[in-house]
């Protein structure tokens, strides 16, 4: 083998690996796989491992969703998370529940859908309840339980999720 093969095999296991990282294979594969069963996938979506998702064809993610791992959609009922949204570990999205307010003996299941609109980052930890919209350009912070409506352009955080700021509109 000659310096000139060296350096050209070097070069090509190089390239090689960088195009395998650029694409994120692992994740195009699982994305891809996923693509077969959830209802309706847009462009440019991009799933990690360690994702649980029941009844997959009640879900429907826009273009460039970003799911981390150990997120878990609990699609009864339906699940849309609107275009450039970021759903980030550990998060869940559930669209099934009791109606707590009920005495115990007749806490009745509900099922109501659960829709993340455009650009909305949903932070690691947080639980979306049954029957809640998420508004555009919004946050819900790491550890917040949302049980009602949540308004565009705000940050939301605590148990029950409440309002902390407004986010700026450009």
């Amino acid at each position: 083998m000659t310096l000139a093969t060296g350096y050209a095999k070097t070069y090509a296991m190089q390239r090689l690996v960088s195009i395998i990282g650029s694409f994120h294979l692992a994740t195009r594969i699982r994305t891809a796989w996923w693509r077969l069963w959830i209802g309706r996938m847009g462009r440019d979506v991009r799933i990690q491992g360690g994702v649980h998702f029941s009844t997959p064809s009640q879900i429907s993610l826009g273009d460039g969703v970003r799911i981390n791992y150990g997120v878990v959609l609990a699609a009864k009922g339906e699940i849309t998370i609107g275009a450039h949204s970021t759903i980030s570990s550990g998060a869940i999205i559930n669209t099934a529940g009791l109606v707590y307010t009920n005495p115990p003996e007749r806490r009745d299941h509900i099922v109501a859908p659960v829709v993340v609109e455009d650009k909305v980052w949903v932070c690691s930890g947080a639980i979306i309840n049954p029957g809640v919209r998420i508004g555009s350009h919004s946050v819900v912070a790491s550890g917040a339980v949302v049980t009602k409506d949540v308004p565009p352009y705000v940050v939301v955080g605590g148990v029950p999720a409440a309002i902390i700021k407004e986010i700026r509109r450009f």
